[in-house]
């Protein structure tokens, strides 16, 4: 059976005092939410429950341009690579040298020599 559209923020706005007195005695977003379906205070699935803040109202899918801004951020401070992987312009690291080859023998002799 298939509600109307709005019928989970109709839930949401019913039970908001005791969404908010939940919440303010330290109990998370799953805990409220498993207490209202076993209060058969509401019938809509978890993830519609998530979407609401503690005021009733339904946060937007989009992210917002402060997050937008702080992954650019975030990249700008990253070291320049010069496009092989390799940061560009810094004298101080040493290439990776994956030279170390072991041999069979190597690991024959290790393993025999560890029991």
């Amino acid at each position: 059976m298939s509600k109307n559209k709005g019928f989970a923020k109709v839930e949401i706005i019913a039970n908001l005092p005791e969404i908010k007195a939940l919440h303010e005695n330290g109990f998370n977003k799953r805990m409220i939410y498993d207490h209202l379906v076993e209060s058969n205070k509401i019938t809509m699935t978890y993830q519609n429950f998530c979407a609401y803040n503690l005021n009733g109202v339904r946060r937007k899918n989009n992210p917002s341009p402060s997050k937008a801004g702080r992954i650019v951020s975030i990249i700008s401070k990253l070291p320049d690579t010069g496009g092989d992987g390799s940061p560009a312009n810094n004298t101080e690291t040493r290439p990776f040298n994956h030279d170390n080859q072991v041999t069979l023998e190597e690991v024959e002799e290790n393993l025999i020599g560890n029991d």
